[in-house]
């Protein structure tokens, strides 16, 4: 099982991802992200740079979204889920069972409620869908609508295409904080095409969030 990262007595925004092997890896992270590596020596090559990379890209990723507002030790990375998931079909994504959905969901919950954040980052389509589904945060009705896997028995797909841009960027309330749906990580690249599309809600989430 994966664990969060990150130091909840100074931590200022909880960030929600999803276990790696929700698409194509095969890895299962000692911390969600491979955050710690951040904090580490690069690695010279190999598979160890690579996880370097993700975590650098994570950290920069998140001083993009609050314009340099907080320091890498005031995130606290998680996944909705920590639990290692089975992988089915090489690029399908994996749909999260319910009970483990609603598991995470909870846990959440109470780590938002009992600790001292000021805002909220959820990556992801399923993720969003999950923390919406189970209250974690007010829903947005036609976003629910589309993003409703098609087979609760199948891999992760959702009832109608593009619904992750009904939500990317807009300002949710979990309970009296902030929480803002992004992108996943690995497509965070400014000159990317994916995340060119998303731009302009991200820079709207930007905004929202510089008046935090």
């Amino acid at each position: 099982m994966t664990q969060p990262y990150g130091n909840l007595k100074i931590a200022k925004v909880l960030v929600i991802g999803h276990e790696p092997r929700l698409q194509n890896s095969e890895s299962i992270p000692e911390y969600s992200f491979y955050a710690d590596y951040f904090f580490s020596e690069e690695p010279k090559s190999g598979p160890e740079k690579r996880k370097y990379g993700l975590a650098k890209s994570l950290y920069e990723y998140l001083d993009w979204l609050t314009s340099g507002k907080y320091k890498p030790e005031q995130f606290y990375i998680t996944n909705l889920t920590n639990r290692a998931l089975d992988r089915k079909e090489d690029g399908k994504t994996v749909l999260i069972n319910t009970d483990y959905a609603q598991e995470g969901v909870f846990l959440i919950r109470d780590l938002a409620h009992n600790n001292n954040f000021d805002l909220i980052f959820a990556m992801s389509l399923q993720p969003n869908y999950w923390l919406q589904l189970f209250g974690a945060c007010n829903y947005d009705e036609e976003f629910m609508r589309m993003a409703e896997p098609k087979d609760l028995n199948s891999d992760y797909q959702p009832k109608e295409k593009e619904c992750f841009k009904k939500i990317c960027g807009k300002q949710f309330d979990a309970n009296g904080i902030p929480l803002f749906p992004i992108l996943h990580v690995k497509q965070y690249s400014l000159k990317g095409p994916a995340f060119k599309s998303y731009l302009p809600d991200l820079e709207n989430c930007r905004k929202l969030v510089s008046k935090i």
